[in-house]
Formats: C-alpha cells, structure tokens, sequence
C-alpha cells in the first residue's frame, strides 16, 4: 500500500514539473527568430534617419590637440581626423553601399563594417564614436537656437609661406551666448583675381569649448603657391551646448 502511494506521488510531482516546463517553453515555441520585434530598426529609412549625423571620438583627448570624427550621410561616410600638434587635417570619403536595420550594420565600399548599440555608440574599425551636433542640426534643432556661423567671427586674417607651405592663420571670437565645441574652419586660398586656387580644412576649437566672450587663434595651410594672395575663411561645422 506505501508503495502505491509512494508511486502516485512521483507522478504528480513529475506532472507539477512537466506543466512548469510547458508553461515556460511552449509560447516562445512559434516565435520566428527573426522577427521585427529583435530588430534594431524598422525599415532601412528608419535606421538612416536615426544614425544620419556627426560622430566624435570616445577617446579623443580632452584638449582637442586631436580630433577624429565621421560624417554619416544616407549614402556616404566622411572620416576626418585633425592633428594641432602636427598642424594637418586628413579627409577620406566612403560610399555605403549596405544599410543592415534588422543587425544594426552598415556596410562601406571598402567592405568595411560599421556597427551600432542600443545605446546609440558607433563601432568603426572597433573603435567607439559618440554622436553629437552639426551646424545645421545646432541652428535648426529650435526656433530659439542662435546660429553659429553669425556669431563666431573671424578676424586678423594672414598669409605667411614657409619651405613647404602657404599659412592662414587667424583669430575667432565667440560673440555669442552659447560654448561652441568642435569648430571646424575651412580656408579658401585665392589668387590677385579671386579665384579660388587651393582650400584646407581644421579645427580652430576642440573639445575644450569656447565660451562666450573667448577669442581664441587658427591655421590651416596648402602646400606652398606663390600665386595666393588671400585667403576667406568660414565657419561651416560646430556642435552647441
């Protein structure tokens, strides 16, 4: 007679467990392990609309000596990277040729592969880029934001020539009421007639930020040309605090 018991008691026991399992495994049996509910994105639109901006090296230095950011665009990727130390700005440009919403991939040209996290950080090469503003997303984000390129003035423009180079330098003041970061200057070298013979890039303010009231000085140069006679110098990226 215990033994009778002791069996029907095993099976209810194994029964309790079964059910447990059941109730456990059972509803995610007919899931689709691709389904949209694991995607990144919805639709390739919609992962182009969210990464589409500037990235900024995590590990820049906090000194902006050096800088290295990429551009995202819906077709291409601009890689740039700035050295105040070495005095040089260097840009490569790539097309996507991939947009991956469901992995959160997006392909270059180069066969190179660029991923994203939940968190928003793009992996470029392993290495993390945080995203942050634009000029045209920093003037137009809202109605009450001050736009950049009016308020951070240019001034005490000169040519020098070296060995090996034609120098702009100059100064910029922050005539506004916001700190201005990662402010990018491009220089247009011309000729006694106003043509436009060379350009070059850098970045007259990093990380550091220049806050209002605060004047700070730039360069950017060409490989030396006696035919340069000026040099017009504009604001065309920066991000806003």
């Amino acid at each position: 007679m215990s033994r009778r018991i002791y069996v029907k008691k095993y099976f209810k026991v194994t029964i309790c467990i079964l059910a447990i399992l059941a109730a456990v495994i059972i509803p995610g049996c007919g899931k689709d392990s691709n389904s949209s509910s694991s995607d990144m994105f919805e639709s390739e639109e919609a992962m182009q609309s969210s990464v589409k901006g500037t990235y900024r090296k995590q590990s820049d230095l906090t000194n902006g000596e050096y800088t290295s950011t990429l551009k995202i665009t819906s077709t291409t990727l601009t890689e740039t990277a700035t050295s105040k130390e070495l005095n040089m700005s260097i840009d490569k440009k790539y097309d996507i040729t991939e947009w991956q919403p469901q992995s959160g991939l997006i392909i270059l040209d180069d066969d190179s592969i660029i991923s994203l996290s939940s968190d928003g950080t793009l992996y470029y090469e392993s290495i993390p880029y945080v995203k942050s503003g634009s000029s045209a997303s920093s003037s137009s984000s809202t109605q009450n934001s001050e736009d950049g390129t009016a308020v951070l003035q240019v001034s005490d423009i000169k040519i020098t020539n070296s060995s090996y180079h034609t120098t702009c330098t100059g100064s910029l003041k922050n005539t506004g009421s916001k700190t201005y970061k990662y402010v990018k200057v491009k220089g247009s070298f011309k000729d006694a007639n106003g043509n436009v013979i060379d350009t070059d890039s850098a970045y007259a303010v990093g990380s550091e930020g220049l806050e209002p009231g605060e004047s700070t000085t730039f360069d950017v140069f060409v490989t030396k040309n006696s035919d340069i006679k000026s040099c017009d110098v504009t604001v065309y990226d920066y991000d806003c605090e």
